[in-house]
């Protein structure tokens, strides 16, 4: 099996299991967003009062429970799949996400829902009932009849894990990503234009360490290290001899 297929199955793995955990997110939203209260009139239900609280605080649930279930989803994945950070998993999560928010939606908006289907086959007229949870703020439908199309609310899981897992990434300090590769220093300047190129630090291609030119005027100090402290003191002894005779010739001038 390839490098490639291996990426592909993991993060069809991570995708999976990231969706399947929109069921127990659209129970979780399903037992806290309120009911809403209909009337049952000619032709189907209505609302009771103009705008009722619980359309909006249904949807407002479920951006909060998307919030919170994304961000953990990225966080999860940055952790627990350290050898496989990075577009791969990010994509994953994503997609995983979006699935998330289908089965949620899904999943919550139908607990209960046949319960008042058969309430309302029975009720007459004026009858007032309490129909499950749905979201509003929500589109689904198809591009070119093939391409599925997830709009509103059902996208929030997705966009706070994509944002989760850009921002851990953003503040990672290992270029990619993970800590068990080694970090690499900086590399050399290049040279200019006749300039010869510097060694790295720490590369160990400095310049050689040899015995000195023999060609190089040797000093006092090179004596003293060739033949000794006697060299140096005759040195100094023949220094002070030339000194003392300019100064006796100048006095005799």
């Amino acid at each position: 099996m390839g490098k490639w297929a291996r990426t592909a199955g993991w993060g069809a793995a991570v995708a999976v299991v990231v969706a399947a955990l929109g069921a127990p997110l659209g129970w979780l939203w399903a037992a806290v967003a309120p009911d809403v209260p209909v009337q049952v009139v000619p032709g189907g239900v209505a609302p009771i009062g103009a705008q009722p609280e619980e359309f909006f605080a249904a949807d407002g649930w479920f951006v909060l429970f998307g919030v919170v279930f994304g961000g953990l989803a990225a966080v999860a994945v940055w952790f627990l799949l350290r050898r496989h950070r990075g577009p791969v998993a990010l994509a994953a999560v994503t997609v995983g996400a979006i699935g998330a928010g289908l089965l949620a939606w899904w999943v919550g908006h139908r607990i209960g829902l046949s319960g008042y289907r058969e309430q309302l086959r029975a009720s007459a007229i004026g009858t007032e009932l309490s129909r499950p949870p749905d979201l509003r703020a929500k589109e689904l439908g198809w591009w070119f009849g093939f391409i599925p199309r997830v709009q509103g609310s059902l996208l929030i899981p997705a966009a706070a894990a994509a944002i989760a897992y850009t921002m851990l990434a953003a503040w990672s300090r290992y270029p990619s990503l993970r800590r068990d590769e080694p970090e690499e220093g900086w590399p050399a300047a290049e040279p200019g234009p006749g300039e010869e190129a510097s060694p790295a630090p720490g590369s160990g291609d400095g310049p050689a360490l040899g015995p000195p030119d023999a060609s190089a005027p040797e000093g006092p100090e090179d004596m003293v290290a060739r033949e000794g402290p006697r060299a140096g003191q005759d040195q100094l002894e023949l220094g002070g001899t030339a000194s003392s005779d300019s100064g006796t010739g100048t006095a005799r001038t």
